[in-house]
């Protein structure tokens, strides 16, 4: 393992160095100029979101939240070169950089790894690329990574093709874990790293959204049963556990320095309250506890997108700031929660966030906020309309 971890080091740095002598490379944004072959697979559209727990809540009346999506293409390229972890595609018969994807608008053109062929692994038959932009955080990969290979699936099974998934290096066994939840047993996975891979047949499908960061509801539903089906969950079961607390105590960054505080807050007015930490449960059993639970409360982070495990919950997002129209991926965790046939409300601490440090929720502010919640009946579950 030393080895390995000590050749591809070295490899990573043999492909810096050879970017950084080369001059930036061509870039091909038209998909007609890729000369792929191309499968439309979604049309464009939208869903709204209406926000009238939020609404009701605050005491403010807020618009319904849209999120878009583009028309939908599977692209097929005979063919490819794929680079560095975020997996950039160079197509080799035009030597060319290929960004279809909007997450690729605001890439520095010199931080675009150049492919070195002669250092290339062979990668046979089709692969489907799942990596990119942001994709070793839990969110960005379940909400606008996954449904690009779930738009794709139909398609690909119609065809009767059986990719290679290329997943980012060090992020195998967590993404792989999402996706034996799909098939219902493991798939051939190869890891993009630092260095060059030679692709036969590269299906590509860029990521969807438009306005704001997710995509079509019913692909995250289509995940969602395939998830609580692999764990044996039963949708006709009303959840019927105990509420989940999120720890964000072992995160890297943002952690809720007065977690314990709250917590305690929580069980003052709700009773017994689970703590969870997603790092000591295994994949399966998560799918369980959060199925079974009527309410999941946590600080925003990648951790609520389990939320997908649960139908008929509700979602507590604790939030820095005071202002319920953020948008963005202020936002996006409620959408995700509405869109999975849950429902969601934001409280607010009233401070700004930290640039990466820890935080605090005040504690009479989220007292005075949980009691209103309580007395709304806002922590039971209340379907959202999606439209």
């Amino acid at each position: 393992m030393k080895r390995m971890s000590a050749m591809r080091t070295v490899e990573r740095a043999v492909h810096d160095a050879f970017g950084s002598l080369r001059s930036a490379p061509r870039i091909l944004r038209d998909p007609d100029e890729t000369g792929w072959r191309k499968t439309k697979l979604l049309d464009a559209g939208e869903a709204l979101v209406t926000l009238d727990d939020e609404s009701e809540f605050h005491g403010i009346a807020l618009n319904p939240s849209c999120t878009r999506w583009t028309d939908v293409f599977r692209h097929v390229l005979p063919g490819a070169h794929v680079v560095g972890d975020q997996g950039h595609i160079f197509s080799q018969a035009q030597d060319s950089f290929v960004s279809l994807c909007p997450s690729l608008l605001r890439l520095d053109v010199r931080k675009i790894r150049r492919p070195i062929p002669l250092l290339a692994r062979k990668v046979p038959g089709a692969a489907f690329h799942l990596t990119g932009r942001d994709h070793e955080n839990h969110g960005h990969f379940l909400m606008q990574h996954l449904p690009r290979f779930m738009a794709a699936m139909g398609t690909l099974n119609e065809e009767g093709v059986r990719p290679t998934f290329l997943l980012a290096c060090g992020h195998e066994r967590w993404q792989g874990n999402y996706l034996k939840a799909l098939f219902g047993t493991a798939q051939n996975i190869v890891s993009c790293y630092g260095g060059t891979l030679d692709v036969e047949e590269l299906h590509y499908v860029p990521m969807m959204w438009e306005n704001g960061p997710l995509g079509p509801p019913f692909l995250y539903q289509q995940m969602q049963a395939c998830f609580r089906r692999f764990a044996g969950v039963d949708d006709a079961a009303q959840p019927s556990g105990r509420p989940i607390f999120v720890t964000r105590e072992d995160a890297p960054t943002r952690r809720l320095s007065n977690e314990s505080e709250i917590l305690d807050i929580c069980r003052r007015h709700l009773g017994e309250v689970d703590l969870i930490s997603l790092r000591k449960v295994p994949f399966e059993e998560q799918i369980r506890r959060f199925a079974a639970a009527p309410l999941v409360i946590g600080a925003q982070g990648q951790g609520l997108t389990n939320i997908i495990f649960s139908r008929q919950a509700r979602l507590l997002i604790l939030e820095a700031g005071d202002d319920p129209r953020s948008a963005g991926w202020a936002a996006a965790y409620r959408d995700f929660a509405c869109m999975t046939g849950n429902s969601a409300l934001r409280l607010f601490s009233g401070g700004p966030w930290p640039d990466d440090g820890d935080w605090a929720f005040p504690a009479d502010a989220f007292n005075a906020q949980l009691q209103r919640v309580v007395s709304l009946g806002l922590h039971l579950h209340r379907p959202a309309v999606l439209k």
